[in-house]
């Protein structure tokens, strides 16, 4: 749910619920003051009701001093955990934001590798580590976090970085081998970002990856391979910025 007032919030979330989404991530960070954001979430909260998870996600935007305020004032609407409230580098301050606030924190861009990760894990700086698969090296990289964030009973949140459906469908892979990594604080694992393929002008699949009440799942069919998806040659031309010969 991006940025915008709380009419505009909640008639986007209830569109998504629609939809067959039961976890919503809220962008947050832009607003001027924290009325304005306790503003925005409680409108979406109504909207939705008690039962679906809502997240907010920071992009590191915040200092120590005003992620408290915020969060503290945010906590009663049921937040499931917050994304990069600090900046990345900031793993200190994100430990101590947790002993202030009741809201989890989860590390994004502070989670770029399998050294940070275990730096963020020994700071105890995360309660929740959202990891992209193209960011941190690939599915092998993910299993190696995954298996140190067991370890402390972290979850992980697999999420893309805006990659095409071919990246979609990598991360859509590894998300499935990490389903049973202990869930930690949560009743059930949490969901994995992955629907990001409708903020691309097109996704290079000949069949799109497939939505049904808020779970994904990869078309398949004749020639899909392992990723169960078809490139569109057509769609690759189309959007190709330079072509690079290859040989045996």
């Amino acid at each position: 749910i991006g940025f915008g007032g709380p009419a505009a919030g909640a008639e986007a979330a209830l569109q998504a619920i629609e939809a067959g989404f039961t976890t919503l991530k809220l962008k947050a960070g832009a607003e001027r003051e924290t009325l304005d954001l306790v503003a925005r979430v409680r409108a979406i909260r109504t909207a939705v009701g008690p039962d679906v998870r809502l997240r907010l996600d920071v992009n590191g935007a915040w200092d120590l001093p005003t992620a408290e305020e915020r969060l503290n004032a945010v906590a009663r609407f049921g937040i499931e955990y917050v994304e990069q409230p600090l900046p990345a580098d900031d793993s200190a301050g994100a430990a101590e934001l947790r002993r202030r606030v009741d809201v989890l924190i989860a590390a994004d861009e502070a989670a770029a590798s399998l050294v940070a990760v275990r730096r963020l894990l020994a700071e105890g700086a995360a309660d929740v580590l959202v990891v992209k698969p193209a960011r941190v090296g690939g599915p092998i990289a993910v299993a190696e976090i995954a298996q140190v964030a067991a370890a402390h009973a972290v979850p992980v949140v697999v999420s893309t970085l805006f990659e095409t459906g071919i990246g979609i469908a990598a991360a859509l892979m590894v998300a499935a081998q990490l389903r049973h990594v202990p869930g930690a604080r949560f009743p059930a694992p949490p969901a994995h970002g992955l629907a990001t393929a409708g903020l691309l002008e097109h996704d290079l699949l000949e069949e799109p990856l497939v939505m049904e009440a808020g779970r994904m799942h990869t078309p398949g069919g004749a020639g899909a391979g392992l990723l169960g998806i078809n490139v569109s040659r057509r769609a690759v031309t189309r959007f190709a910025a330079e072509f690079v010969e290859a040989t045996p």
